[in-house]
């Protein structure tokens, strides 16, 4: 498992001891995280949870090119949580189409399907 929050990868490896070792060893992270990322992660209880602005969870396809450094990324890259202020007016939404554009760009890059047609 993978998670990237604030900046930093954190990588959880399972199996054999020997096999273990070999994959810390070939990305050459360090061996001592935090193994209570992984429940508080599961749980919502990271930091990242906690607060007012609305939380949104956001699927990507496997090998997304997701920069946003505000970002909790998990699990290989295919979920993204954003905690984000919702503005008052009319604009309010603006974020949620950017996003909701570069999904349908990742699944839909020659616009064939609801052609015309803008998010």
């Amino acid at each position: 498992a993978t998670c990237w929050v604030d900046g930093e990868l954190s990588a959880r490896f399972s199996g054999s001891a020997a096999g273990v070792a070999s994959g810390v060893a070939a990305t050459g992270l360090k061996a001592d995280g935090d193994p209570a990322l992984w429940a508080q992660l599961r749980d919502h209880r990271l930091p990242f949870f906690a607060g007012e602005a609305p939380l949104s969870r956001v699927p990507l396809p496997r090998g997304a090119d997701w920069t946003d450094a505000d970002a909790l990324i998990e699990w290989g890259g295919c979920l993204a949580w954003l905690r984000r202020a919702v503005a008052s007016d009319a604009n309010a939404q603006d974020g949620t189409a950017k996003y909701a554009q570069r999904i349908k760009q990742a699944f839909d890059p020659d616009g064939i399907l609801n052609p015309g047609v803008t998010l």
